[in-house]
């Protein structure tokens, strides 16, 4: 009892660096399986006069989880997790 749907957005957004995410969760079946969710993305940029280098830089990032939780029973439970990412810089 007490699980209720839940999702949130964020958004962000600058001369140099923009992004996002997205989250969610919430019960797949009463009491007994629960999902929980969520991504985000982010890009930044390193202008000449920041970067040591003096060449601009743009770097990106995503990543990703998930996870359910299923109790079919008084004394088992399981859980799968599940999660990613990935940086580039260019």
């Amino acid at each position: 009892g007490g699980r209720a749907q839940s999702f949130r957005a964020l958004a962000e957004g600058g001369t140099a660096s923009n992004g996002g995410m997205l989250a969610g969760g919430g019960p797949i079946q009463g009491d007994t399986a629960q999902i929980n969710f969520g991504a985000d993305a982010q890009q930044s940029t390193l202008s000449p006069i920041d970067a040591a280098e003096g060449d601009e830089r743009t770097d990106n990032r995503v990543s990703a989880f998930g996870r359910l939780d299923w109790q079919p029973g008084d004394r088992i439970a399981i859980t799968a997790r599940g999660s990613g990412s990935r940086y580039t810089s260019t």
